[in-house]
């Protein structure tokens, strides 16, 4: 995630405290985080997986930090792929034959229109796309 910095009221700071911000910034989204969900994943995951038969299922909507496809692997999580949210913002799909081995695809989540809907309205959603 990169924070938005060409904000008005970030613009009157000085240079000092804009280079603090950043730095600050940096630290929250890119290091403190990485530890944090590490952290969480590792004490939380176990139990998660002893309490249930099911699978677990972790969704990958883009944005992910390094720690979490590590850990997804370390505790033999699938992913999941939602098939019209693909990672490079230039793709209307995710290629297939692009996924990791271990990964669940699926056309819609409950953060988006069915497939049937958006099948349905095609003609807005390529023109949306696109």
């Amino acid at each position: 995630m990169v924070p938005k910095t060409e904000t008005y009221s970030f613009s009157k700071l000085n240079e000092s405290d804009k280079q603090y911000l950043r730095k600050l910034a940096h630290f929250y989204f890119y290091e403190w985080h990485e530890q944090v969900w590490g952290e969480a994943a590792s004490k939380r995951l176990p139990i998660v997986a002893k309490a249930s038969n099911m699978l677990i299922i972790g969704e990958d909507l883009g944005l992910l930090a390094p720690v979490v496809p590590q850990k997804m692997h370390e505790h033999g999580l699938l992913g999941l792929r939602v098939q019209r949210m693909p990672a490079n913002p230039k793709d209307d799909f995710w290629r297939c034959e692009d996924y990791e081995w271990m990964t669940v695809c699926t056309p819609a989540t409950h953060d988006c229109p069915g497939i049937r809907s958006w099948w349905l309205n095609e003609e807005v959603a390529v023109k949306y796309m696109r």
